[in-house]
């Protein structure tokens, strides 16, 4: 799967701009995958899957991640 994954580099939700210091990346598998499969090809390159937390997170994350054209159209 990961030689298929599209997506952004990783963005830093920074504790000066009021996040919680962690960095964040969408990637896009073109399908849809297990939750196992999903956390597993995560934690092989060091990461883990996120849980958003708060409506503040969810908006960060939609506004860096989610929203960034380059991820649906491939940049």
């Amino acid at each position: 799967m990961a030689s298929q994954a599209m997506g952004q580099q990783a963005v830093e939700w920074k504790k000066s701009d009021g996040g919680n210091g962690h960095w964040y990346q969408l990637v896009y598998v073109g399908s849809a995958i297990s939750f196992e499969l999903a956390r597993s090809s995560a934690q092989h390159v060091g990461a883990d899957l996120a849980v958003i937390p708060s409506d503040a997170a969810n908006t960060w994350l939609f506004n860096h991640l989610v929203d960034d054209p380059s991820i649906w159209f491939g940049g």
